[in-house]
């Protein structure tokens, strides 16, 4: 009727992650005279009366873990073991045929089925050891809705009625992988808080989980992460409670040497990090076999090797396999080093060290990098009240590339402390991930008010020989009510017999600091400015490497260059005047 309205109901429902833009026309015509009726049809008297346009997205729920914290271990350690790079990038792909109808319907699917269709992602609370009281190691991720709409998001246990049978299926006996999962359950050895939770866009939270040793053996648990709406996932939970061993561990299964241009005068050192994760000293001995094979293959040019291949780790100690690496062509290398781990009882451990190096020749044709730590936060995502109130401003020191002639490089981080009533005392703890370069911090130690920070300036003067290093310092960080602050150390050490302070994971709480430093790895290529073409008869760099190379091992491994150094050592006057006697030799 004339001068009335209508309302007209829009619904979207998109089957498509899309951004639409719609525009929405309005046709009417007029109600004809009784006498046209017979003579006109109807639709001659439509038109257009009004259009809007309509925008719209369509979205499924984004969610993203942007931060893991634990106060022993550090970010980039958890960040590797709960494999949250793979992890958030899956979680921002497309939903697939099998994810899409398990969010359609419900599903009386067991989690060894779902296995088979949806993506498996490890959550390794690593290796813990027995204790008389049993130990809770805590993890808490903060959880982040990236997307355009509403998340609400679960994590489901094996014994959740979502993913049981139906009341009338008779379950039958369990299997062994069943009754070990319902005793890890029964007990609460592995433990999430909270279990669900609902965010809106740009809003985050955290979820604390836990893995209780309780028992000497290994513990594994599927729990199905699923977003409503979003993607499902299965995590796998992992944990061992240690006997009263020693145990050795990588933080990487395998490594990989950033590129190096071949033609270098000396060998580039890459420091790994090993850490005796046991109550007991352990000793290690790296085999070289394998080494030894690889050079020989190429013609006994010295391409990696490990100047400490053994050595002994007190409990809880951490230390560095300094390895080399100098390629003698533009290729790729590969080896892969057994490690042999005993303590007092024997053997406890044999584990593999794969190494992985490329070479090229010129710099325009440099490869790649692969990075040692891909996507983890800068710095902290935020900080709760129950968890330590201490933080660094930035958490990663890139040093760039750094020329040993050139002047020192020189970074500063802020130190926080959050408390409103607590004093804190912090203190940096030496390390061998350096090598030969020589970094100062400045304060090394001291005290902070509460709610108040401090400057830490750093000086890295690099050594002349050519290093690349990706690793972490750690800062002990202890409020007043916590005992008495050790005395303080120094953090500049060479790698030659370094010994590293041994943390106590239960009386401390710990900060780190990544740090990257490169070499600047042009300024050790061997000068060779002949043109090979016009002279074919001069040597090329590979034959100069190695000759370079059989040099030194003839002047290093024979007896009379030892028994040469002993007599200068004792008689140094006598032996030079002895020299300018002689002849030179043939």
């Amino acid at each position: 009727p004339a001068l009335s309205k209508k309302k007209v109901k829009i619904s979207f429902k998109p089957s498509l992650r899309f951004d639409y833009n719609i525009k929405l026309i309005c046709n009417a015509r007029e109600k004809p005279v009784d006498d046209l009726m017979a003579t006109i049809k109807q639709n001659a008297y439509l038109s257009e009366k009004y259009s809007i346009n309509i925008v719209a997205k369509g979205d499924f729920p984004l969610l993203r873990f942007a931060d893991i914290r634990n106060d022993q271990l550090s970010v980039s350690n958890l960040w590797e073991k709960f494999q949250l790079t793979t992890l958030n990038k899956e979680l921002l792909t497309e939903l697939k045929k099998e994810e899409a109808d398990f969010n359609s319907k419900r599903t009386s699917q067991s989690v060894q089925d779902l296995q088979r269709n949806l993506k498996v992602f490890s959550w390794d609370f690593g290796k813990v050891p027995m204790s008389k009281v049993a130990r809770q190691e805590k993890v808490t991720l903060t959880v982040r809705n990236v997307g355009g709409v509403d998340a609400e998001w679960v994590f489901k246990l094996p014994n959740d009625s979502e993913i049981e049978l139906e009341p009338w299926a008779d379950p039958g006996e369990p299997t062994p992988e069943q009754a070990f999962e319902q005793h890890i359950i029964d007990n609460s050895i592995f433990m999430i808080e909270p279990r669900t939770g609902s965010l809106k866009p740009g809003e985050q939270t955290d979820v604390n989980v836990y893995y209780v040793s309780k028992e000497v053996d290994f513990h594994h648990l599927k729990v199905v992460f699923h977003i409503s709406h979003g993607k499902p996932l299965i995590l796998h939970f992992k944990g061992e409670t240690l006997s009263r061993r020693a145990h050795l561990r990588l933080c990487k299964d395998e490594f990989h040497i950033p590129p190096v241009p071949i033609g270098l005068e000396y060998s580039v050192t890459y420091p790994i990090e090993i850490k005796n994760l046991g109550i007991t000293k352990l000793k290690y001995k790296v085999d070289l076999e394998n080494v030894e094979k690889l050079n020989q293959e190429n013609y006994n040019f010295r391409i990696f090797d490990v100047e400490n291949p053994d050595g002994v780790l007190m409990p809880n100690e951490v230390q560095y396999l300094y390895t080399v690496f100098r390629p003698l062509e533009a290729k790729d290398y590969h080896i892969s080093m057994p490690i042999k781990v005993s303590d007092i009882e024997g053997v406890v451990q044999n584990i593999s060290l794969k190494l992985n190096g490329v070479g090229y020749q010129a710099e325009e044709n440099k490869p790649s990098e692969v990075q040692f730590y891909e996507d983890l936060p800068k710095c902290r995502a935020h900080c709760d009240n129950d968890e330590l109130q201490a933080a660094f401003s930035i958490e990663e020191i890139d040093f760039d590339e750094v020329d040993p002639d050139s002047s020192s490089k020189k970074r500063m981080v802020i130190l926080y402390n959050m408390s409103q009533t607590q004093k804190l005392s912090f203190e940096f703890f030496k390390t061998g991930l350096l090598c030969t370069d020589n970094i100062n911090l400045m304060p090394i130690s001291g005290e902070l008010e509460p709610n108040s920070h401090k400057n830490i300036k750093m000086v890295l003067k690099a050594a002349q020989l050519p290093t690349i290093f990706d690793g972490e310092i750690m800062c002990r960080i202890e409020y007043e009510d916590q005992g008495n602050r050790g005395d303080a150390g120094t953090i500049n050490e060479t790698h030659t017999g370094t010994k590293s302070v041994a943390t106590h994971a239960s009386e401390k709480k710990f900060l780190f600091i990544r740090l990257k430093k490169r070499s600047c790895l042009q300024k050790y290529v061997k000068s060779n400015s002949h043109d090979s073409a016009k002279d074919p008869v001069k040597p090329s760099m590979f034959l100069n490497n190695l000759f370079v190379d059989a040099m030194d091992d003839v002047f290093w491994d024979t007896e009379d260059t030892d028994k040469l150094f002993e007599k200068l050592e004792q008689e140094p006057t006598g032996t030079f005047q002895l020299l300018d006697e002689q002849d030179p030799p043939t």
